[in-house]
């Protein structure tokens, strides 16, 4: 059994580390780091240091530590999309208001 969380475990971080490179083409920053029962990827925006979100790689999929699905591993342009625009664009325009 611990051979088995160990090959997900690696398969995670392979695709964490896939995601974090295409983060970084978006001029995020992203960061493996390991703890609880599997690794994850803390990423933020620079440009909007308040921005920033963690995500996991789990059963073939991209997802947000609050269970939100960003979508496939084997379509992380996709998930690197979504993810860097969540770090970009203020959730509501009060916020932007706030930060200009």
């Amino acid at each position: 059994m611990k051979q088995r969380h160990s090959a997900a475990g690696d398969a995670a971080a392979a695709a964490l580390r896939m995601l974090g490179g295409e983060l970084a083409s978006r001029g995020c920053h992203s960061e493996i780091l390991a703890g609880g029962t599997a690794p994850w990827l803390l990423v933020s925006n620079p440009e909007a240091r308040h921005r920033g979100a963690a995500v996991i790689a789990w059963q073939g999929s991209f997802w947000w530590t609050w269970g939100d699905c960003l979508g496939a591993t084997t379509d992380v342009s996709r998930a690197a999309d979504r993810v860097a625009t969540s770090l970009t664009t203020p959730p509501n325009p009060q916020e932007a208001g706030d930060l200009a």
